[in-house]
């Protein structure tokens, strides 16, 4: 004797990803005795929610630009080499892993230099001086626009970053907690 047995709901429609990553970029500026820089992170995010597991082609651009001249720009090209965190990514079989919600990032230190070799800190920040510091200065706020790709699976194209508006002061050196006070946490307007 065969018993058949039918179901009479039917599965759910699959839809195909058209979204699978989300990228955003993130920026801390550094005052060390060895570094006066902007520490930049680029953090791509697997939306999907399923693992996704694809042989890649790592590469993007960051574009950063002085809001109040747009003259002074920075173009960082992004690849595997900036990969701060290796766990998804294998580099000998270019793979990558990616748990749904998992990310990946990467890393650049930018010292402040445009394309055009400007160094921003000499020739376009305006300072005052830091009156609990002599020999410190501060500059003025600046703002900067960070913008964006980056493409990780060759055949579904470029990432859109979300981009970032960041104010931040320079300081022009560092000094140790003996010689001067930590320096102000917010800074002037011109």
């Amino acid at each position: 004797m065969t018993l058949l047995f039918a179901c009479d709901e039917s599965l759910p429609p699959r839809n195909d990803p058209s979204d699978l990553f989300r990228g955003s970029i993130n920026a801390k500026y550094s005052l060390l005795f060895t570094e006066n820089a902007l520490r930049l992170e680029v953090k791509i995010v697997n939306r999907y929610d399923e693992t996704i597991q694809a042989p890649v082609s790592m590469s993007g651009v960051l574009h950063i630009t002085l809001s109040r001249d747009s003259r002074y720009q920075k173009t960082i090209p992004l690849t595997a080499a900036n990969l701060a965190s290796t766990k998804a990514y294998n580099p000998s079989t270019k793979e990558l892993t990616l748990n749904p919600g998992d990310s990946i990032k990467f890393v650049y230190t930018w010292n402040f230099i445009d394309d055009n070799n400007a160094f921003l800190p000499e020739e376009v920040f305006h300072y005052y001086l830091d009156t609990d510091c002599p020999g410190r200065f501060i500059s003025f706020r600046e703002s900067f626009v960070l913008t964006g790709s980056f493409q990780i699976i060759e055949k579904l194209g470029s990432i859109p970053l979300t981009p970032l508006v960041l104010n931040l002061c320079y300081i022009s050196k560092y000094f140790t907690s003996h010689d001067c006070p930590a320096p102000p946490i917010t800074c002037d307007d011109r």
